[in-house]
């Protein structure tokens, strides 16, 4: 490999980072205003999630309210992603910026840190494979299987 392509990968990665950084830095100022309510989706009246389960395959819907800001949780393996209902606008460390409007289907590469902001009310659902091992609706086995621990909330709310 050149010399070249070896500082092009090197900046490159060093932009997903930086670009990681800034929405980990975004989440923390968020968490920080009086008027932001930090919570987790799972028994959050305002976030409702529903779980679906069939084949070895995870699919959690939520559901998201007009001008939320969603910091999402990195997984460790590439994820389907299913916009059924609404408009959102995304920032993909490493990737252009983003708005997409149901239905859209697309792939996020493992790793992948993302904020979002709904721009109208809209359904997500992400695709998971589970073990049958696990018991088919452990959700704790589940979420420890398929993302990597990090030290921030998953919501933000902007009211």
């Amino acid at each position: 490999m050149s010399e070249a392509v070896m500082n092009q990968e090197q900046t490159a990665l060093q932009e997903k980072m930086d670009q990681e950084r800034s929405i980990i830095s975004l989440a923390k100022a968020m968490m920080q205003q009086p008027e932001v309510v930090v919570g987790e989706f799972d028994g959050n009246d305002e976030f409702p999630v529903q779980h679906h389960f069939a084949n070895g395959v995870y699919c959690r819907q939520t559901f998201l309210p007009a001008g939320s800001l969603v910091i999402g949780k990195k997984h460790k393996y590439d994820t389907n992603n299913i916009l059924a209902a609404g408009k959102i606008a995304t920032v993909n460390p490493g990737v252009p910026d983003e708005i997409r409007e149901a239905p859209s289907v697309w792939r996020s590469p493992a790793g992948t840190k993302r904020a979002v902001v709904t721009l109208e009310d809209a359904v997500w659902i992400t695709t998971h494979p589970i073990d049958p091992s696990w018991g088919i609706e452990d959700l704790d086995k589940i979420e420890e299987f398929v993302t990597i621990k990090e030290d921030l909330p998953e919501v933000e709310k902007l009211t």
